[in-house]
């Protein structure tokens, strides 16, 4: 599965009324763990890595940078802690996943960061 052919999975789960057919509580890590899950099974794109978080927490790190906390900043990687912080609650950083992860997916970025 494409990194394009994702997006439509996280944009479904992370719509209120399905988070919480699929997800017991439908937490901000509820979420990230379903999409892990379902992003194995599906074997979406990795680039190599044991996950499909790894390149799209990459390219985050780039795009936030601005907003990284100094003691942060050299790390190639933003953490979920990281995302979820930027956010002013976690409705606000789910909302957010598949509207990120779209303009990760169609993104020219991918070339430079080597994937």
């Amino acid at each position: 599965m494409t990194e394009l052919e994702f997006c439509k999975q996280i944009e479904y789960i992370c719509r209120y009324e399905h988070r919480y057919m699929w997800l017991r509580t439908g937490s901000f890590d509820e979420v990230l763990a379903y999409l892990e899950g379902y992003s194995g099974g599906a074997k979406v794109e990795r680039h190599g890595h044991h996950t499909f978080t790894v390149p799209f927490c990459h390219w985050l790190a780039i795009k936030f940078s601005a907003e990284r906390k100094p003691e942060k900043a050299n790390s190639d990687i933003l953490s979920w802690d990281e995302y979820r912080e930027i956010f002013p609650d976690q409705e606000e950083a789910i909302a957010n996943l598949p509207i990120l992860y779209r303009e990760f997916a169609e993104s020219k970025h991918l070339k430079h960061l080597g994937y």
